[in-house]
């Protein structure tokens, strides 16, 4: 994760805003971990096609965004305000998509992938709901002019994951799942883009959980015994007993954080790249645990 935001760094301080981070675009390089045997890899943020170069801040540019090819699930609250009224779209566009990536790669390292595809359905719009585009993180007023609001089962989401006994603070004491939820929510998964962090901050508050993690694995989680149910927000229905109970979670408590070896923006060959062994993030159900700490790159796709 670290790894990512350092491309996504690396392409603002040159000005240039991705405009379609979401897991598809994320490829992982498996790698075997020296020494180790352990399988690690490689993250790659693909697919820049949609990237815009800017020469000015958004602030001085007269010109609109004239792109819509960014997923809608994964797009800022001011996508379509901006594009509909001509106005430029900020860098920190990014960080939004960001955000909402980041807080799914959470829920699937608590309750695997299912619990994931059951947040993108409880995020779904209701049958003739003109607020919420299928799977948005976001609720708009059906009014043009209304203010945007953080959708409520993101909200659910979020204090669901604060309350697992494996995240929660125990007094003075947090978490890296916790502060990462905490920089989601603060840093990232902000209405207005001006609250958002801009990456080279985002970057140093990442790396500080990081180097924790690195320094104390404690501080990764809680270590319960029994394990945590999985919460029924994030349940198929017929996961569900007679009696209406959750499932217990199968998955260690514990997690491993891959070492981070300074900045990761590698050019990469995309012939080359096309004939490894590789994966796309959106397929996490049959991939081992992303850690706070991998590696990213950045690639074009081949049109």
């Amino acid at each position: 994760m670290l790894g990512l935001v350092d491309a996504i760094r690396i392409l603002h301080d040159n000005g240039i805003r991705h405009g379609d981070i979401k897991p598809q675009n994320i490829l992982h390089f498996p790698e075997a971990t020296q020494g180790s045997g352990k399988i690690g890899g490689r993250l790659v943020l693909a697919d820049v096609g949609v990237s815009k170069f800017h020469h000015e801040a958004t602030a001085l540019r007269n010109e609109a965004t004239n792109t819509r090819d960014a997923t809608i699930s994964y797009e800022a609250p001011e996508a379509t305000s901006e594009f509909r009224n001509g106005k430029p779209r900020p860098r920190r566009y990014d960080m939004w998509s960001l955000g909402c990536m980041f807080l799914e790669f959470v829920v699937w390292l608590q309750y695997e992938f299912e619990a994931v595809e059951m947040f993108r359905k409880q995020r779904m719009p209701r049958r003739g709901d003109p607020r919420t585009a299928p799977g948005n993180f976001f609720t708009q007023s059906t009014t043009d002019d209304g203010p945007a609001t953080i959708h409520s089962k993101v909200t659910d989401a979020i204090g669901l994951l604060r309350d697992d006994p494996r995240c929660c603070s125990d007094g003075d004491s947090t978490t890296a799942v916790e502060d990462l939820i905490t920089l989601i929510e603060r840093d990232l998964l902000q209405i207005d883009p001006e609250k958002r962090a801009k990456a080279p901050a985002l970057h140093k508050n990442l790396n500080r959980i990081v180097q924790r993690a690195h320094r104390d694995p404690q501080y990764l989680c809680r270590l319960v015994n029994p394990s945590p149910e999985i919460p029924r927000f994030f349940q198929r229905s017929k996961r569900r007993d007679s009696k209406g109970s959750t499932r217990k979670l199968s998955l260690s408590s514990s997690s491993s954080v891959s070492s981070y070896s300074g900045s990761s923006f590698t050019p990469t060959d995309t012939g080359r790249s096309r004939r490894s062994s590789v994966s796309s993030v959106s397929n996490v159900g049959r991939m081992s645990k992303m850690s706070l700490g991998d590696e990213a790159a950045v690639i074009e796709e081949e049109s």
